[in-house]
């Protein structure tokens, strides 16, 4: 491995500490379930991603799909 890959290796978290560092953020059990359909859609790492360089849109993307289940389970119920 080159010494760039040797560092990032180190520098990365484990998925346990990127999961705990997001739900620490969030206080709604309902946003909680939304941030799971995310990293279910896009995967841990993406989600991550937006949320250590863009917390804004992280939240807002949360906000959305939370909004978007709730919608789809009034139009099924």
């Amino acid at each position: 491995m080159s010494v760039y890959k040797d560092m990032m290796m180190l520098e990365m978290e484990s998925p346990r500490e990127m999961y705990s560092d997001m739900m620490k953020t969030i206080k709604k059990s309902d946003e909680k379930k939304a941030l799971q359909r995310l990293i279910d859609e896009y995967g841990l790492g993406k989600v991550y991603y937006m949320f250590q360089t863009n917390r804004r849109g992280f939240f807002q993307a949360v906000l959305q799909n939370w909004a978007t289940h709730k919608q789809m389970m009034k139009s099924k119920g």
